[in-house]
């Protein structure tokens, strides 16, 4: 809180936070250290809290680690399992599916490559008849 001239409003205010009627008791780390020796503050709530829930083996992370140990392990573990065994069925499938998606991009590119490959075996043959027909 910015340090205003000591209005009734800044008063009230600090009355209420700090406990106390002056202007300066209460500002920043002051306050904070005294809540905290007297237990007070959320950082303490939060502490104690935790120091009982960890005993009791509880809480929002211990449960949350479970979830993740169960659900997490458990969806990791089915995936990977279910890719083992799809994963083969797939590669089955997209053996051929892979292979024909090859041709058709070949064929829908007029596979650049298709055509010149056509155009180089073409040439091959014709370069060898044209070069037999220069010899002569």
């Amino acid at each position: 809180m910015k340090r205003i001239q000591c209005q009734d409003k800044v008063l009230t205010i600090m009355a209420i936070t700090a406990g106390s009627g002056s202007c300066w008791e209460g500002h920043g780390q002051q306050r904070r250290g005294k809540e905290r020796r007297e237990g007070k503050g959320r950082y303490e709530e939060k502490k104690v809290m935790d120091d009982w829930e960890r005993r009791e083996g509880k809480g929002r992370y211990e449960d949350r680690r479970e979830e993740v140990k169960k659900g997490g392990k458990g969806i990791y573990e089915e995936r990977k399992v279910r890719n083992d065994w799809e994963r083969n069925e797939m590669m089955e499938g997209r053996k051929g599916r892979y292979k024909e998606r090859k041709k058709l991009w070949m064929i829908g590119k007029e596979g650049r490559k298709g055509r010149y490959k056509e155009k180089k075996v073409m040439d091959d043959w014709e370069r060898n008849e044209m070069m037999e027909g220069r010899k002569e």
